[in-house]
């Protein structure tokens, strides 16, 4: 089960996985990312993202590798950031592993995260909304 949020005010896109992500609910998933993206992009503003995993189970290999390559799809801006959240070191280390792009961090709680999205957020190239 997944669920997406947009704040327009801070522009971070949070994203909520609970339980299994399985290769039958990926599509879905994937094509609800999409949308969400289109709508920030369409407001000029890079990607701000904070996926929160803490009660995820880890990722079958065959959804890990489509989400690699949704995020080589999604994140083509050099100012685009994602944040991991998750206290499990194994699902920090698979979200690594997944993110190729340089753009991802883990933490552990929220907290960081969200400040660590929020330093990008005054960027000189980021448009107002």
């Amino acid at each position: 089960m997944y669920r997406f949020t947009h704040d327009d005010d801070d522009g971070i896109l949070e994203i909520g996985i609970e339980g299994s992500l399985t290769l039958a609910s990926f599509p879905a998933y994937a094509q609800e990312f999409r949308q969400h993206v289109r709508e920030v992009r369409l407001c000029g503003r890079p990607l701000r993202v904070l996926i929160d995993v803490s009660r995820s189970e880890l990722l079958a290999t065959g959804v890990a590798d489509r989400i690699a390559r949704l995020e080589h799809e999604l994140f083509t801006s050099a100012l685009d950031r994602v944040a991991v959240v998750t206290p499990s070191a194994l699902r920090a280390l698979q979200a690594r592993h997944i993110a190729t792009s340089g753009r991802t961090q883990t933490f552990a709680t929220m907290r960081p995260a969200r400040q660590w999205l929020l330093a990008f957020a005054h960027h000189p190239m980021r448009r107002a909304a």
